[in-house]
């Protein structure tokens, strides 16, 4: 709509006191509109319904900022819809903001629609990394839902506490499982074909952590195939590249080069730029494996701008070794020549990152990994 138009429409709902009943129609709309969106988000229409809520980004911020200030529970459903958007399409920062502020009013404190908010916090502040923050939400989030015995609620609550728990300290490692265990117990008696793809994904995450790449392989085996059929983009990615790491971590270089091609690829195809910045970082480390040191430092460079850009933290183990691989390119480059490189990749956009990234792959004579934790 052109501004002019906006203005004086504007204009005429004040002269006709009808701004408050148009604020409120247009937040019911969008409402409707990114819970429709929330259930295609994890579906074949994934693509789709990321581009429609990509062009009405304003019209929903402008909705949660109305709702924020009249209606509580319209504000909190909305932002639990607009999460996976948020993550998907590199929001986070805005989404945090967002979620914080709707959860911090006195009227949201104790209405039954703050689950929805809870769970889109904790997956928010998982991908920046605040796993400390994030697991005290989770724990009023699994309180809510044994509280008023939302079984759906609470096998998503165990799913989150558990990546949480096996993320936050190795230690917790068996704790986490177990309550990934439960999830996975809880989405198969109800039929949640989705959860039961996530859950086995991060089983297979806790098996990755603890260094049993083929008991994490086995589980990511089953986790893919469910994701596939769900048409689930997002998750898809996140499986290719977890296997990724496994594959290149058990010396099977050849298979961690195309699945991380793949995830590379349909990263891309979704607009997703944090599994853009994973799978380059997972190319970069076939390329220190092989010695194109200057291209790995590139590429390197290319994830670390990539997270900065978004406010996002890899994962510890994923973070572990591309601080493994980043030490490596720089030990056997002089200093002028990783920096250079390392400057240039941060410059590059997402896709000549890509294509970069996509060449290199084709090029790369694989050999056998440096081992986690080395350099």
């Amino acid at each position: 709509m052109l501004e002019t138009i906006r203005e004086y429409g504007l204009e005429q709902l004040q002269a006709t006191g009808e701004v408050e009943e148009a604020h409120d129609r247009h937040a019911r709309f969008y409402l409707a509109l990114a819970q429709q969106a929330a259930e295609g988000l994890v579906g074949h229409g994934q693509e789709a319904w990321l581009d429609r809520l990509e062009t009405e980004h304003r019209n929903l911020q402008a909705a949660v900022t109305w709702a924020a200030a009249t209606d509580p529970e319209i504000a909190l459903t909305l932002v639990g819809a607009l999460h996976l958007f948020w993550i998907a399409r590199g929001y986070v920062g805005e989404g945090r903001a967002t979620l914080e502020r709707v959860l911090s009013l006195r009227e949201t404190r104790h209405h039954p629609a703050r689950v929805a908010a809870l769970q889109a916090a904790v997956r928010i502040l998982w991908v920046q990394g605040n796993y400390q923050d994030a697991y005290g939400y989770a724990e009023e989030w699994l309180a809510l839902a044994r509280e008023r015995d939302d079984q759906t609620a609470l096998a998503w609550a165990l799913h989150d506490l558990g990546r949480l728990r096996v993320a936050m300290d190795t230690r917790a490692e068996v704790d986490g499982q177990v309550l990934l265990e439960q999830s996975l117990t809880r989405f198969r008696t109800r039929g949640d074909a989705h959860g039961t793809a996530s859950a086995l994904n991060y089983l297979g995450e806790a098996a990755r952590y603890r260094g049993d790449y083929k008991r994490a392989i086995a589980r990511y085996e089953e986790s893919l195939p469910a994701f596939r059929a769900l048409g689930e983009g997002v998750g898809i990615i996140t499986v290719l590249l977890n296997w990724g790491a496994a594959s290149r971590a058990l010396g099977e270089p050849a298979q961690a080069r195309e699945l991380y091609r793949e995830a590379l690829t349909a990263a891309h195809a979704l607009a997703d730029p944090e599994g853009i910045g994973y799978a380059v970082a997972g190319v970069a480390g076939l390329a220190v494996d092989g010695g194109h040191l200057v291209a790995a430092a590139r590429l390197l460079g290319v994830t670390n701008g990539t997270c900065a850009a978004l406010g996002t933290v890899m994962e510890p183990a994923d973070r572990t070794q591309v601080e493994c691989d980043t030490a490596a390119a720089r030990s056997r480059l002089s200093d002028q020549a990783f920096t250079a490189a390392w400057e240039a990749g941060r410059a590059l956009s997402l896709d000549d990152a890509v294509a970069e990234a996509l060449a290199l792959a084709d090029e790369l004579t694989v050999v056998a990994a440096i081992p986690l934790g080395t350099a």
